[in-house]
């Protein structure tokens, strides 16, 4: 998408935004996200469909675009008690933007350390529709050519070929495994 026809999406969101009475919050300056990260899952900004764009001392600002349910922000905000929590409307391609480097930089995070616990603990806790986005997005990262799923009986074993060599990544419960080739 061109500068020209950003420019025009955002402008929209912008009049959608007056017209529903929420203030526009610009995504296109890079947002730190560094310190945001880990206080919403991607599972759950997914599914409220929310990004977080500050935090403030216990002002939390939230946006949310034109395909987000509406009807669920209170029950967000009383979720998240002990934040004062503002939401601003975003365009659509900022929303998915920032869910794209909410993704990237959470698993940057475990390639960097080693460390795909947390990643782990991602898999086996999402919906299962959700599951395999965060697989292959961490399998690109790491330049892996394919993805082994071996099942066992109890658990199955997730291993990525990177340079002709495969290297175990998570072990996932049974039912996880089950659920997640259900999808496929």
């Amino acid at each position: 998408m061109d500068t020209h026809q950003r420019n025009e999406y955002e402008d929209a969101a912008k009049a959608f935004a007056a017209e529903i009475g929420l203030e526009y919050f610009d995504t296109r300056p890079d947002i730190n996200i560094k310190p945001l990260l880990g206080l919403l899952t991607h599972e759950g900004m997914q599914a409220y469909g929310i990004v977080p764009l500050s935090l403030d001392g216990t002002k939390f600002t939230l946006g949310l675009s034109e395909s987000t349910n509406r009807n669920e922000l209170e029950a967000l905000r009383l979720r998240l008690k002990g934040y004062e929590v503002n939401f601003v409307f975003i365009s659509l391609i900022g929303w998915q933007r920032l869910m794209n480097r909410y993704l990237t930089a959470t698993n940057l995070d475990a390639i960097e350390t080693g460390n795909f616990d947390t990643f782990s603990d991602r898999l086996a806790n999402v919906e299962p529709k959700f599951m395999f986005e965060p697989l292959a997005q961490l399998a690109y990262q790491l330049g892996a050519s394919d993805i082994h799923l071996e099942p066992s009986a109890n658990e199955a074993r997730l291993r990525f070929r990177i340079d002709g060599t495969l290297h175990p990544i998570i072990i996932i419960p049974r039912d996880r495994y089950d659920l997640l080739t259900s999808d496929l």
